[in-house]
């Protein structure tokens, strides 16, 4: 599906068991400041490299447990759970995953290889898209600054004010919907964590590991695990998510007004 060109958003990721066609859109976020672009992340991990931030990765050849291998940023997580770097090309780690009774795989990376493997080891996979202008989403972002946005564009093509008002009224549409479909989807990936057994990772399994299990911290009420740390840009656009959620969004989360109040502490929101 194509977004319209006087729609300057991404549509929602996809939360689900496969990989997505690609999709083309005329929507740039080549200058924005964001992690996510394959030239910044191709960057990032050369300088953790040359920093000796990248360890050596093997499984001894006795390893019986995901815990005997050796992989960057690994770590538990409550319930069974595991996370750490992408499993997609060490076959025999995702033998040790189903092994040690992980029953599923959260890949922030996209990769059909990894998919495979899970399949071949009766794992389940599910894709979430942490690459592809994530935070680009209209949840993350103000109603204000949205239409400013898109205030500017139509500006600039020559409406009449029956078609600026039709074109506008149509975005705020599109706002919700693609709010929407992302609560949707955050609550179906939210409910497969909440079951435990899972590993879940970036391709190194550190910075966008982080985003995604702060977006659980801060909004999933069944969520057990640690506090997770964010860059300021990255908790104000939760902050953001929170002013946006409906209370139908709130209801269907599972979020009962005590645990609102635990989720405004920590979202510094009074």
């Amino acid at each position: 599906m194509l977004i319209n060109a006087v729609r300057p958003f991404n549509l929602s990721p996809s939360f689900k068991s496969n990989i997505p066609d690609s999709k083309t859109t005329p929507y740039d976020d080549s200058s924005s400041d964001f992690y996510g672009s394959d030239v910044r992340e191709i960057m990032r991990n050369n300088i953790y490299e040359r920093a000796g931030l990248i360890i050596p990765e093997y499984v001894p050849e006795n390893a019986t447990s995901i815990e005997d291998a050796r992989i960057n940023n690994f770590a538990h997580l409550p319930n069974g759970a595991y996370r750490g770097a992408s499993l997609a090309n060490r076959p025999e780690c995702i033998e040790l995953l189903a092994k040690s009774g992980v029953g599923t795989v959260i890949d922030l990376e996209g990769s059909f290889i990894y998919e495979k493997y899970c399949k071949k080891n009766n794992i389940n996979y599910y894709f979430v898209n942490m690459i592809n202008n994530f935070w680009t989403n209209p949840i993350f972002r103000t109603d204000e600054e949205l239409i400013s946005a898109q205030d500017e564009i139509l500006c600039h093509l020559g409406l009449s004010k029956t078609e600026y008002e039709q074109n506008l009224l149509e975005f705020k549409d599109d706002i919700a919907k693609n709010r929407k479909e992302f609560i949707d989807r955050f609550i179906k990936i939210s409910d497969v964590m909440n079951r435990g057994n899972y590993y879940v990772g970036c391709e190194l399994g550190d910075y966008r590991t982080d985003c995604f299990l702060a977006l659980q911290y801060y909004f999933n009420p069944k969520w057990k695990g640690p506090e997770i740390k964010t860059e300021p840009y990255i908790f104000e656009f939760c902050q953001n998510m929170y002013r946006n959620l409906t209370s139908e969004d709130k209801a269907a989360m599972g979020i009962s007004p005590r645990q609102e109040n635990i989720i405004r502490k920590r979202l510094n929101i009074k």
